[in-house]
């Protein structure tokens, strides 16, 4: 009889174990499918409401971290567009200037040869 028991008992613990392993397999199933990730998941916290204002209060500064490169990446990019439009005003002036030079240097040139 007491053979028949722990045999008994045996089975159920194996049955235990087997229905723990294939629950264990369909939660990582699901959660897979529902793009948890099974390292950062914490059993039980989405009932934790300190954990839950806690990950809110991260969230929130990450967010705030990414505006704040955001916008530093805009006035970097607001600064280069500047200094390349003040280089192209230069490029132009100084063309200007020596294109009147040597328009001078020519008319000058001119002026020698038809003298002689």
């Amino acid at each position: 009889m007491e053979e028949l028991e722990s045999s008994i008992n045996k089975k159920e613990e194996e049955n235990v174990k087997e229905l723990k392993s294939l629950k264990e397999i369909e939660n990582k199933k699901i959660m897979k499918a529902l793009g948890i990730n099974e390292d950062e998941f914490i059993e039980g916290a989405s009932l934790n409401r300190e954990y839950q204002e806690l990950k809110k209060q991260e969230r929130i500064i990450e967010r705030q971290k990414r505006e704040e490169e955001r916008e530093e990446r805009k006035r970097k990019e607001e600064k280069k567009r500047k200094r390349e439009e003040r280089d192209r005003k230069r490029d132009r002036h100084h063309e200007k200037r020596d294109s009147h030079y040597d328009d001078r240097y020519h008319d000058e040139k001119k002026r020698r040869h038809h003298n002689r």
